[in-house]
């Protein structure tokens, strides 16, 4: 796969992920959704958030750093845009339950940068 059919791929996924969050956010009612229309909900922010994190990274990795293989960027971008993805997607979900507190925010964004930078020191990136 190309970059620029990468590009098209995740560009239309992202806008299809954010049509599908406005559909269910126009028409889910909280009262009665339930349980799967609840994950559908953060499924759908998820891969919403996830494609729009990684879109902005790789956008900016490129402007900073154009002597950089693109191949990695590309990995790199993806990989923060899931951990970023997972961090806003579980604020949300802690917030929906009344358990968000800054400390758990906290611990929280410590656990994402943790593992983060295992993959920094696994891949050996600098």
């Amino acid at each position: 796969m190309t970059i620029r059919q990468y590009l098209i791929l995740m560009s239309a996924g992202t806008l299809g992920a954010g049509a599908a969050l406005t559909f269910l956010l126009m028409t889910l009612n909280p009262e009665t959704a339930g349980s799967a229309g609840f994950a559908l909900l953060y499924g759908s922010f998820f891969l919403a958030c996830l494609g729009a994190f990684t879109l902005a990274g790789l956008f900016l990795r490129r402007l900073i750093h154009r002597n950089v293989v693109l191949a990695r960027q590309v990995r790199t971008s993806f990989r923060q845009g899931t951990f970023l993805g997972v961090l806003v997607t579980g604020s949300l979900i802690l917030q929906g339950h009344g358990l968000l507190t800054w400390w758990n925010a906290l611990l929280f964004a410590l656990a994402t940068s943790t593992v983060e930078f295992f993959f920094l020191s696994l891949n050996g990136d600098r």
